[in-house]
């Protein structure tokens, strides 16, 4: 079985199709109308550099959206949102405005890092007024109050 005849990330289908011909019989080559080419076994994983480079000369080329995506096998959503979130704009001058992949890369671990020190800085949220020492001398109303607050 060679490798060449399966789209990148499809190694999982060629697993499968190798063991449906060996459990029917059948040869190999009456399975192969089952891989298209937008069959690509996807996975989260952040973009890098490079794949920011092989973006922004796609999007140079005027390259469709579906292709791009099929191209770097990522989802077309994870595409679009990349080149919305990290595209350059400069109202002065125009005509440097568009996605660079260096800018992107920039662009990105910026937001990344903000979001990071986001979530370490967030207060803890408060559970229940049982979490609260109850004093006998005050109202129900005063305890509210107070734990709006520590919000």
């Amino acid at each position: 079985m060679s490798a060449d005849i399966f789209p990148t990330g499809s190694i999982l289908v060629a697993i499968f199709l190798w063991k449906a011909s060996s459990v029917t019989g059948k040869p190999l080559s009456s399975f192969i109308f089952l891989i298209t080419p937008q069959l690509v076994v996807m996975h989260y994983s952040q973009l890098t550099l490079a794949d920011r480079r092989r973006l922004h000369h796609l999007v140079e080329r005027k390259v469709p959206i579906n292709e791009i995506a099929r191209k770097l096998g990522r989802h077309r959503s994870t595409i679009n949102r990349e080149i919305r979130r990290n595209t350059l704009h400069d109202r002065k001058l125009p005509e440097y405005s568009g996605y660079v992949s260096t800018v992107a890369d920039d662009i990105a671990k910026k937001r990344r890092r903000r979001l990071r020190k986001l979530r370490r800085h967030r207060r803890p949220q408060v559970g229940s007024l049982s979490s609260f020492p109850s004093h006998e001398n005050t109202a129900p109303t005063a305890a509210v109050v107070s734990s709006q607050n520590l919000i």
